[in-house]
């Protein structure tokens, strides 16, 4: 019994032997793995292969750890290396910590370049010139849906500017013409004037200035600011001879020609004897067809424009009832703004309005008849064809004679304009009509803005 008993023993003694270096190879075989495997523990495995694979393919960028990062994680800069193409060595890996962790990877955002404005034009079937127009466009082009529709789409990739409207309140003296101004400019901040939050394809921000003219028996010498809120300010101005001259005293006390040009890209300035905009319910937004200018494309380095809705002949020009420039040429514009605020209307119109258009040519901009779709870009080439085929037409006032309110997207109307032969009866009838097919779809957000500040400057006082 004593020989089975110890024979038992020793067999016993062989196993925990046995199991003890089991045990200690085991553990040997851990650890080495460990210590082996862990810099590849980033690599994914076959569970997750297939998340990865149905992850957004946003690219990373890898970047190796700096030596301050590496000395300060407790490891030495011999530890980046070559081995593992720029991870880190197993060697340098057992230095560290848990708590310590060495950082492997790091997703850096690329701020996206701001690329200079680019824009074009899909039109309507082919872009339309002065051939077409020549003629009065007739009942056809007039539907009960309101205007036709000419620009498909307005596309621009690039950084976006802001642009800035001047538009003007002029104390009349006959009822019949406050109420045309009324609605008028009713018409307006429904359908023209953009919320803060609104942007356009050019544009980033529309901001806006309205402006009443006060009477000379007023106490208003000089631009006062009346009240301001989000992009739109109201200001009164003293009296004047014309809408020009108000225009121009505004850009004074916003800083002058050369502060406005850093903040904005294009300036609009018009008033209230004008209807509009007018469009159809699908076209691009008002304020991007002006500042195309009717080019199919458009790019930054795209001679600054004058855009109306008509050109004049003689000279060529802009009329002044809505007028939209490039702030580039806006310094050598100021002249035709100031200079004449003492004069009466006929030397502010003859000398302001008249000479501007030639000047603006003769220093490298181009002008731009939204109504037949012409640029004129050379005062010595272009404008006295243009000059020659207003005379084959015997066209000398497009309001008179012709005037497709569509395409012009804005008509006189009122003042003087309804009260006389200026404006041909047709003419006049189109506004009012197409008035009312406007589309409520246009209707824009800075309406309320508008009427919520007139409780604070009062603007429309009587």
């Amino acid at each position: 019994m004593k020989q089975v008993h110890n024979c038992v023993s020793t067999r016993r003694r062989r196993g925990l032997v046995a199991m003890t270096g089991a045990a200690m190879l085991l553990f040997i075989i851990v650890m080495f793995a460990e210590e082996v495997l862990s810099p590849f523990a980033w690599m994914p495995t076959s569970s997750s292969s297939s998340s990865l694979a149905s992850a957004p393919s946003t690219p990373l960028v890898v970047v190796p750890p700096s030596a301050a990062d590496v000395e300060a994680a407790g490891g030495t800069i011999a530890s980046i290396g070559g081995k593992l193409g720029g991870w880190y060595a197993p060697a340098a890996v057992s230095k560290v910590s848990k708590k310590q962790q060495l950082p492997t990877t790091r997703t850096t955002k690329q701020k996206a370049e701001k690329s200079p404005l680019r824009c074009t034009t899909d039109w309507e079937g082919p872009p339309r010139n002065e051939s077409y127009f020549w003629e009065d466009p007739g009942k056809d082009r007039y539907t009960t849906s309101g205007c036709p529709l000419l620009q498909k789409k307005i596309r621009c990739t690039g950084e976006r500017h802001r642009a800035l409207v001047l538009y003007m309140i002029q104390t009349k003296d006959n009822p019949h013409d406050v109420q045309q101004e009324m609605w008028n400019l009713n018409h307006f901040i429904r359908f023209g004037v953009y919320g803060a939050h609104e942007s356009t394809a050019m544009f980033e921000r529309v901001d806006y200035v309205f402006t009443r003219m006060r009477p000379s028996a007023s106490a208003v010498t000089s631009v006062q600011l009346c009240g301001q809120k989000a992009n739109i300010k109201m200001m009164w101005v003293p009296d004047g001879p014309c809408d020009l001259c108000a225009h121009g005293r505004v850009i004074d006390l916003l800083g002058g020609a050369e502060k406005v040009m850093k903040k904005y890209q294009f300036l609009l300035m018009s008033n209230a004897g004008s209807r509009g905009p007018l469009q159809h319910q699908d076209a691009p937004q008002w304020i991007d067809i002006f500042a195309m200018g009717g080019q199919t494309s458009w790019t930054e380095h795209t001679p600054p424009l004058m855009v109306g809705p008509s050109i004049k002949p003689y000279p060529i020009h802009a009329e002044s009832h809505v007028i939209g420039i490039s702030t580039k040429l806006l310094l050598k514009h100021m002249h035709f703004l100031r200079v004449h605020c003492k004069g009466t209307k006929l030397q502010c119109i003859t000398n302001g309005e008249h000479r501007a258009g030639p000047a603006w040519m003769l220093n490298g901009g181009w002008i731009h008849g939204l109504s037949r779709n012409i640029t004129i870009r050379n005062h010595t080439l272009e404008a006295k064809p243009y000059q020659l085929l207003n005379n084959k037409y015997k066209v000398r006032q497009p309001l008179r004679e012709f005037y497709d309110v569509c395409a012009a997207m804005f008509a006189k109307h009122g003042g003087s304009f309804m009260n006389s032969t200026m404006l041909k009866d047709r003419t006049a009838a189109h506004t009012a009509q197409l008035t009312m097919h406007q589309s409520p779809q246009r209707q824009l957000g800075g309406g309320d803005t508008f009427r919520n500040l007139l409780g604070v400057c009062d603007l429309l006082e009587l």
